[in-house]
């Protein structure tokens, strides 16, 4: 007896029907990241190729003057005795910023990550004052620490100063608010890395005799290093561009290159020079993102491994 063949239409329509699926969802997934993608394009590529554009220009065009190409701006940025000065002390300001905020987020991190049952409220505590505008944050610094502020009618009150000291416009009001700024770009990465940890490594250390800071320095910090270098990351290239705490709470000498590019756009209105130095700027900061990226994929083949 012969047996019936099964028909060949049947195999090529599930086929058919299998790659049209496939083609559906790749375009689908073309549309969930189309908006991500406009929103780049129109917010940050193209603002910064007309900076790069105003940058390499000998004038604005709509000055009236003859406007050619030129590298005179991004000269005149390197070869001034201010700008790379106040880079650096900008630079300085970023670093004790990020040092001063590993130091203080790395135990409140470890604590919400290994030491407590409450991690969602105490996160939604730590969030809660930075739903506010970071303008306010910095108007509430100058009250704070105002020759008539709550500090200094504190430190009267319990006679630990005799007349108000001067605690605004230097460096500690600029670090100090940027320290208090940047909390959640520096205890987030760190508490998502930390609570990726095993209890079973740390359980296994003790077993082996190993006491609390030997854990942590051979077992705890070593498998947190990249949520430690994605931080820093985070904290350096966002205090290095902050723009309202050197302004608001920093003085005449405590001044960053933020406040610099600003007051050339906005004061001196030469928007070719500001546009070169906040082009080097970004380079800078690019090379800084690409070390950062390198080094993470580094620790992290390391802590795999």
């Amino acid at each position: 007896m012969e047996v019936a063949e099964r028909p060949a239409t049947s195999d090529t329509g599930a086929v058919g029907l299998r790659s049209r699926l496939e083609s559906r969802a790749r375009f689908g997934s073309y549309w969930i990241v189309l908006p991500g993608l406009a929103w780049l394009l129109i917010f940050y590529i193209i603002p910064t190729l007309i900076m790069v554009r105003f940058s390499l220009l000998s004038s604005m065009p709509n000055r009236g003057l003859p406007v050619t190409y030129t590298f005179q701006h991004y000269v005149d940025a390197v070869s001034s005795s201010v700008y790379p000065k106040v880079f650096l002390k900008s630079a300085q300001f970023a670093t004790m910023t990020t040092v001063a905020l590993l130091l203080i987020c790395f135990p409140v991190a470890y604590f919400l990550a290994k030491k407590t049952q409450h991690q969602k409220v105490l996160l939604i505590l730590i969030m809660i004052p930075f739903w506010t505008s970071q303008v306010l944050r910095a108007f509430a610094w100058i009250i704070l620490l105002s020759r008539t502020g709550m500090v200094n009618e504190l430190l009267q009150s319990f006679n630990l100063t005799s007349e108000p000291i001067q605690l605004i416009y230097n460096w500690r009001a600029v670090t100090a608010a940027l320290i208090y700024s940047y909390i959640p770009y520096m205890i987030l990465p760190l508490y998502a890395t930390l609570g990726k940890i095993s209890d079973d490594l740390l359980e296994a250390s003790a077993d082996l005799g190993a006491n609390k800071v030997q854990t942590l320095f051979t077992v705890t910090i070593p498998l947190a290093l990249p949520g430690i270098v994605t931080g820093v990351a985070l904290v350096l290239v966002a205090s290095l561009t902050d723009v309202l705490a050197p302004t608001l709470l920093g003085g005449p000498y405590n001044t960053m290159i933020s406040t610099v590019i600003f007051n050339i756009f906005t004061l001196g209105m030469n928007w070719n020079l500001g546009s070169a130095i906040s082009v080097l700027v970004f380079a800078v900061l690019i090379v800084a993102a690409a070390l950062t990226v390198a080094i993470n994929r580094r620790v992290q083949y390391e802590s795999e491994t």
